[in-house]
C-alpha cells in the first residue's frame, strides 16, 4: 500500500519547530509551533492500543486523527463490533470486528469487515504487510489484508488476499453479486508476511513473501467482470 507524499497538511511529515519565549528565563513562558506541509496545523492525538481482553499493550503520540485525501474507513455488513482506521505519516492502523469473509458456504453471500481503502480506476497492484494478527476467542473469522472490491454493499463481487491467525495466507474472490464466495488457502505461513493483490483487466491473482522478495502465487488467477471504478484497500474482521 503506498503511503501519500507529504505535500498537504494532512501528512505528519514534520517542516519546522519554533520555539518562542515571551518572558523570562526559568518562568515557563514558552510557546512551541510546530510547522506540516500546507502550513497548518495536522490533527494528533495519543492513541492507546489494547488488545481483546483489554490490556493496554501500547501508547503512541502523534498520530494523525485524520485519513490522507482520497481514504475512508467503512465497516461492511455492520459488525457488531466496529472498526476504525487511522494514519500516523508513514503507515496505516486499521481495526475492525465481523464475521469476516466466508468462503465456499452456499448458505453465506455476503461479508462484515472493516474496510480502510481509496476509489481506483483500472489495473491496480496492492502490497502491504501484515505485521501481526491476533485470534479473538479463536475465531475462525479473524483475518487481515487486501481487497479490491466493486462497492461497499455487504454482497459485492470482491477479489481479496487475507492471513488468517492459524497459520494460513488465503485468495478470497465473489464473480457476482450475492453468490457465494470461493478461495484457495497456502497453509503454514503466518504473520508477519508480505501479500500482493494484483489486477489486470478482469484477472485477478494473489501472492505472498516472507521477504518482500520472493513472492509465492496462491492459487490460480481469477476471472472477475468488475467494472473499471473500485474500491482497494485494507481490511480487518475479528
Amino acid at each position: 500500500f503506498t503511503v501519500p507524499s507529504a505535500t498537504c497538511g494532512g501528512n505528519m511529515t514534520l517542516v519546522t519547530v519554533n520555539q518562542y519565549d515571551f518572558g523570562g528565563v526559568g518562568d515557563g513562558n514558552l510557546t512551541e509551533t510546530i510547522s506540516y506541509p500546507g502550513g497548518s496545523q495536522a490533527p494528533r492525538a495519543t492513541e492507546y492500543l489494547y488488545d481483546w481482553q483489554d490490556r493496554q499493550i501500547s501508547t503512541k503520540s502523534g498520530v494523525e486523527t485524520t485519513l490522507p485525501s482520497g481514504f475512508s474507513d467503512s465497516n461492511i455488513g455492520s459488525p457488531a463490533m466496529t472498526g476504525s482506521g487511522t494514519f500516523d505519516g508513514s503507515s496505516f492502523q486499521v481495526s475492525g470486528g465481523g464475521a469476516g469473509l466466508i468462503a465456499n458456504s452456499t448458505a453465506v453471500t455476503s461479508d462484515q469487515f472493516n474496510f480502510l481503502s481509496e476509489s481506483l480506476s483500472g489495473d491496480t497492484t496492492l502490497i502491504s504487510r501484515v505485521a501481526s494478527l491476533t485470534s479473538v476467542n479463536n475465531n475462525d473469522g479473524s483475518q487481515a489484508g487486501l481487497m479490491i472490491r466493486a462497492n461497499s454493499s455487504i454482497g459485492s463481487m470482491f477479489a481479496a488476499v487475507e492471513v488468517t491467525p492459524h497459520g494460513g495466507v488465503e485468495f478470497l474472490w465473489r464473480t457476482s453479486d450475492n453468490s457465494s464466495a470461493m478461495s484457495s488457502i497456502t497453509l503454514s505461513v503466518a504473520a508477519p508476511v508480505w501479500l500482493e493483490l494484483q489486477r489486470s483487466g478482469n484477472s485477478f491473482t494473489a501472492s505472498y513473501s516472507t521477504d518482500d522478495s520472493t513472492w509465492h502465487q496462491i492459487g490460480s488467477t481469477e476471472t472477475i467482470s468488475m467494472g473499471s471504478s473500485e474500491m482497494a484497500g485494507l481490511t480487518v474482521s475479528a
